[in-house]
């Protein structure tokens, strides 16, 4: 995972919302929307793949 990707998801589990993550990150919130998606997938995927 990415700097950035990492960056992302730790402040969303810190409970920020899009529009602050893209604040600190200097971007736009639809651009972090996409992002916690897609993170939570991959996420979902390897977690399902090691309990499986």
């Amino acid at each position: 995972m990415s700097e950035v990707d990492r960056a992302v998801i730790l402040l969303y589990l810190d409970e920020k919302t899009y529009q602050e993550i893209a604040e600190i990150l200097d971007t736009n919130a639809n651009n972090i929307g996409v992002r916690v998606n897609r993170i939570r997938e991959r996420l979902k995927k390897i977690l399902d793949e090691k309990f499986d």
